[in-house]
């Protein structure tokens, strides 16, 4: 059945409903075409070297967990001349992660249109329309679990590295000259490099690189609107900044490319607008995704109480390395079709999927390393706020 889908990829192919397998695999094939839209995109991979790793495991319903491997580097010293080996030898140390999946459901009304026979028998069909419109949402929804799990929001998983100007340790006394110019990028990179002088967090393992199509090794540096326009404003750093599109043709989907600056490519997302409920993914109506600001009490953009008056506010930039996030999935994603129950009059379509997104935080299964520790904090985050405004 699978094969026969194959030979059908348009949208406009007919897809028996009742066939399981030909609508799972006609629901993938809609994700797909819409996978270049996220802004994820260009850093997604099947590995730990990948900013997102991804790891499908299709036989993980609602509730299995998807495990994570991450092996660690020999680091001991050595025996020197007659010094005994055998039974000092390093332990290889082994990290894990995990996951449990979730099942996540979203539905369209599609009123008194629909074909509930044949998928994709007329050009402009019910279920394509459906298909089209769940597979947009999804991409945006994902795209926002992971700006959240990133900001350290996603279920109330805080971040456990944040840098801030001046050293100011609450969010309420960032002040007006806080903003994210050329001075103060100079020092992020230090403070990145030599993995000392952070705000909020002790000594840690530095963030690995990620490795850019042509093995360029660089941290993405994202940061909203706001530090793009203080950074863009900074006169210092227009005339050094290079110019240069550090994509290529096989970075081209790295996305908001703002120029390359030593050890960091930065990149601008755009801020998040919408209405968020809950801090469990998929609980925010996402009509842009992108990066969130944060006010003095720790509530986010989109979250009630964020536009209270007086309330200092800052920009979230995000420092990512490789392995920073997990994204995993159980079953194929489906597409279900319900029919009212009034005489067909009305329908609804609906999309099934089995996933979970969050922030890497290692476990150390075998041995630690005594400075540059790896476990128990987010393996490859680092957050920057900077001031952004004071609510009027």
């Amino acid at each position: 059945m699978v094969a026969i889908v194959a030979a059908n990829p348009s949208q406009t192919g007919v897809v028996t409903y009742g066939s399981v397998l030909q609508r799972r695999q006609w629901m993938l094939d809609g994700l797909l075409q819409k996978a270049s839209n996220s802004w994820w995109s260009g850093l997604k991979g099947s590995s730990k070297e990948s900013i997102v790793f991804v790891s499908t495991d299709a036989s993980k319903g609602a509730g299995h967990e998807v495990v994570f491997q991450f092996g660690g580097n020999a680091s001991g010293a050595g025996k020197v001349d007659k010094e005994r080996l055998r039974g000092n030898e390093e332990q290889k140390k082994q990290f894990s992660d995990k996951i449990r999946v979730r099942r996540i459901r979203h539905g369209l009304d599609n009123g008194d249109e629909f074909d509930a026979v044949d998928i994709g028998n007329q050009a402009l069909s019910t279920h394509a329309d459906s298909r089209n419109l769940l597979a947009d949402w999804y991409i945006r929804q994902n795209d926002q679990w992971l700006f959240d799990c990133a900001q350290g929001m996603a279920n109330n998983e805080s971040l456990t590295h944040i840098v801030r100007p001046n050293k100011r340790a609450p969010i309420g006394d960032l002040t007006t000259t806080d903003t994210f110019g050329y001075e103060f990028l100079v020092k992020l990179e230090k403070i990145i490099k030599s993995s000392k002088g952070y705000t909020i967090g002790g000594k840690r393992t530095r963030l690995e690189p990620f490795t850019f199509a042509g093995g360029m090794r660089k941290w993405l540096l994202v940061l909203d609107s706001k530090q793009a326009e203080d950074l863009a404003l900074d006169t210092t750093f227009q005339s050094i900044i290079a110019q240069g599109d550090v994509r290529g043709n096989d970075n081209r989907l790295i996305k908001g490319v703002l120029g390359t600056f030593r050890s960091f490519v930065i990149v601008e997302a755009d801020d998040f607008m919408g209405v968020t409920a809950s801090r469990t993914i998929s609980k925010s109506d996402v009509e842009v995704s992108g990066l969130r600001q944060i006010n003095e009490d720790g509530i986010f953009s989109g979250e009630p109480g964020f536009e209270t008056a007086g309330k200092k506010v800052a920009s979230r930039a995000i420092i990512l390395g490789a392995g920073a996030l997990q994204s995993a999935f159980g079953r194929q994603p489906d597409y279900k079709f319900q029919s009212s129950d009034d005489y067909e009059i009305t329908s609804g379509s609906a999309i099934e999927l089995w996933t979970n997104c969050q922030a890497t935080v290692l476990k150390a299964e075998n041995g630690e390393y005594n400075e540059a520790k790896v476990s128990g904090f987010q393996y490859g985050i680092v957050a920057v706020d900077t001031y952004n405004s004071t609510n009027p």
